[in-house]
């Protein structure tokens, strides 16, 4: 390989224009055998000329010359017009690599001194010794300089050819991955988010501690090759997460999403998941690999939740409110449309409670509101909502409950209730409730709570403390 195809020479060119134009001297760079001129400086160069080169080369001295480190005696050749050039080797060990050839230096036509030894090219006398012994010695830092650059090119080339260089390189590499790997399982291992890897379609590839603790398992490795059917709380939300979510990943789209995972013993976790496919293709070839981020948020959630029942909570009875009356009722309209199942609307009314407050005032009225979300409390279901959506009128929604159900349930209360008094600073307060009852139809939200509220007026007018349907 010659050293035109190893060595940057744009780069020594500039390096070689600049020693040039300092020392005002010509400089020619070429091959080991000097039948390649590689670089010769535009300025102060008659060096390059071939005829010159020529001459050096068919030199005697030429040959002994590639074996000389610098001697004054030796390192200089005369050659045709009264011109004395100075060659010097460029080795690597004892590898000629080229020749640099620093020139010309103009001497008279005297003899020379006892000192110098007459070369072999010419009859040029030379007298001025000082000056040729000071223009070697300015050049010889140069050839260092000049000499650096070629050998790192010129190193870096030749080993690339051979097998040393191809192990080290290995080696070098393998070193870098190992490290890169090490870095990557630490921040992998020690991370604060659950890190999950899916192959082959929807099945456990990797994952890394805090995944195992978030969903309760003892390790990921004990998760080594699951479906992810084991993560969610049934084949319905694993089919709907596969069909509005994961399969989205296929055409570059990020999930970024709140949602309900399955525990090892199946409990609900909330968590918020952000995934990623493998595959830059689009659309990816989720196959390959899907990366999601799991973060547990279930105290988030819980937050959220009591921060939501408080606000739809009756501050007095510790009630659903109003508000979140019509959102509970909403909610199991729709689930008894969904599963045509019974729902009832139970409507309460205390009767006469404008005369409790005017008689025994407005804080023992608060008494009595105690008092009756207490008995709601405990003579309906768990299933059930009672909720106090007015001044002294309530409401309880039975879901799964038919109307004669629902009777049954309303009559065990206004039983109750007419057997019971408030005690208020020694005062015994006894009160009734007017109550309507009714099945839902399948009509609206505001129609089914309109025709329950009129039948539980219908109660007041026909005498109080009394079921109507």
């Amino acid at each position: 390989m010659g050293l035109s195809n190893i060595i940057d020479l744009s780069r020594l060119k500039k390096i070689l224009d600049f020693i040039s134009d300092s020392m005002k001297m010509g400089i020619c760079f070429t091959d080991s055998t000097i039948s390649e001129v590689l670089y010769h400086s535009d300025k102060h160069n008659i060096c390059s000329d071939s005829k010159i080169l020529e001459e050096i080369k068919n030199s005697p001295r030429f040959n002994s010359l590639k074996q000389e480190t610098y001697n004054k005696n030796n390192h200089f050749l005369t050659c045709s017009g009264n011109m004395t050039v100075i060659p010097f080797p460029v080795k690597n060990r004892n590898t000629l690599l080229g020749w640099i050839i620093f020139g010309p230096v103009i001497l008279s036509d005297t003899e020379y001194t006892e000192d110098l030894s007459a070369p072999d090219l010419g009859s040029t006398a030379i007298t001025d010794t000082l000056k040729l012994e000071q223009d070697i010695k300015r050049v010889i830092p140069v050839i260092s300089v000049i000499t650096d650059l070629i050998y790192e090119k010129y190193l870096i080339s030749i080993e690339k050819n051979s097998i040393k260089y191809h192990l080290r390189k290995q080696l070098q590499t393998e070193k870098k991955l190992l490290q890169a790997n090490s870095e990557l399982q630490t921040i992998f291992t020690n991370s604060q988010v659950g890190i999950m890897y899916l192959k082959g379609g929807r099945y456990f590839m990797k994952g890394n501690q805090r995944l195992a603790d978030i969903l309760g398992w003892e390790n990921p490795e004990e998760m080594a090759g699951i479906s992810m059917r084991k993560l969610h709380i049934s084949e319905e939300t694993f089919n709907d997460f596969g069909e509005n979510f994961f399969n989205n990943l296929a055409h570059g789209k990020r999930i970024h999403i709140e949602y309900q995972l399955a525990r090892k013993d199946k409990t609900p976790v909330w968590c918020m998941l952000s995934g990623k496919a493998v595959d830059e293709n689009d659309p990816a070839d989720l196959d390959k690999g899907v990366i999601w981020i799991i973060e547990d948020i279930s105290r988030i959630k819980e937050a959220e939740e009591q921060l939501k029942k408080l606000a739809q909570t009756d501050h007095l009875t510790s009630l659903i409110n109003r508000s979140g009356f019509h959102k509970h009722l909403e909610r199991e309209i729709q689930r008894s449309l969904r599963n045509k199942s019974p729902l009832s609307l139970l409507l309460i009314d205390l009767d006469y409670f404008k005369k409790i407050n005017d008689t025994y005032g407005h804080d023992a009225g608060d008494a009595v509101l105690v008092h009756f979300g207490s008995l709601m409390k405990k003579y309906f279901r768990n299933i059930d909502i009672p909720s106090r959506i007015g001044g002294e009128e309530f409401a309880v929604i039975m879901p799964d409950t038919s109307l004669y159900s629902g009777i049954e349930a309303a009559e065990r209360l206004r039983s109750v209730l007419e057997k019971n008094i408030t005690l208020f600073n020694g005062s015994s307060i006894g009160y009734t409730a007017s109550m309507g009852l009714c099945e839902y139809s399948g009509e609206s939200l505001k129609e089914f709570y309109s025709r329950t509220d009129n039948v539980m007026y219908r109660a007041k007018r026909e005498g109080r403390n009394r079921i109507c349907i």
